[in-house]
């Protein structure tokens, strides 16, 4: 992610990133705004006013095994990569009130046998 004008209209921006994602950190590298040497650019900002939360989903690559929507790969707790990415979405769509009933507990097991 850039340093979008848009960023400018967030309430909030949810970052998941895994840990073996060599991708997602390539935009705090390219895209100057996220410098930290511009703290009034649109990201850096948000991103001091909690408009943008960064967040690790563990030890999740970009594609391939293991990435954010794997149902094959499992991690140390039993969980999939992709039960670790909906768990992580669904939390925060539950803490903002933006999911109906509030719950995940009839969400299926996202594993290979449900692949």
């Amino acid at each position: 992610m850039s340093n979008d004008p848009g960023i400018d209209s967030l309430e909030r921006l949810y970052h998941f990133y895994g840990d073996k994602d060599p991708v997602q950190g390539l935009g705090g590298k390219v895209f100057a705004g996220r410098w930290p040497m511009f703290p009034q650019s649109r990201w850096n900002r948000a991103l001091s006013d909690g408009r943008i939360q960064m967040e690790s989903l563990g030890p999740l690559a970009h594609n391939g095994s293991g990435n954010y929507f794997d149902p094959k790969t499992l991690l140390d707790d039993g969980r999939s990569c992709a039960e670790v990415t909906v768990a992580a979405v669904t939390r925060v769509l539950n803490q903002d009130g933006l999911l109906a009933d509030g719950t995940t507990e009839s969400m299926p097991r996202l594993t290979e046998q449900s692949a």
